[in-house]
């Protein structure tokens, strides 16, 4: 988690983390996915100045992908999606997916709001909206 944190000495990973996560997307399990997905829209916040073009293609296309896939008619779980900030994440991410070794730090949301289309969708049109504006870029 420390990576994905807003500090200078993480720009350097940034890259590197949001493509090895948003290639591993497809193949992970419901309860990596989204991890993997988090970890690729933080890190491409993260990055500095701005994320290589060939990056930029490589996030885009997996979080093109999760945008278009199809959602339920309405959310299957009571609760409120997380919020894709890393305060929550820090401490609402690692609870939902290793319970035993994280015990819960407060409320925390269920799997089916981790796991809901509807937020997985909502946090790759962000990224999508965030890194449109970097793909037709040349690579620094």
């Amino acid at each position: 988690m420390e990576r994905l944190e807003y500090k200078g000495w993480n720009e350097q990973y940034a890259d590197d983390l949001g493509l090895w996560a948003a290639r591993r997307y497809e193949q992970a399990d419901e309860r990596e996915r989204p991890v993997l997905l988090l970890a690729s829209h933080r890190a491409m916040k993260i990055s500095y100045p701005s994320p290589p073009r060939s990056v930029v293609r490589g996030v885009l296309a997996t979080m093109r992908a999760v945008a278009a896939a199809p959602r339920p008619p309405k959310c299957r779980h009571e609760d409120g999606h997380p919020m894709p900030e890393y305060a929550e994440l820090r401490s609402g991410l690692p609870h939902f997916y290793a319970p035993a070794e994280f015990p819960p730090a407060g409320e925390q949301r269920s799997a089916e709001a981790w796991t809901c289309p509807w937020f997985a969708g909502a946090v790759a049109e962000e990224c999508i909206r965030d890194l449109d504006k970097y793909e037709d870029e040349d690579d620094s």
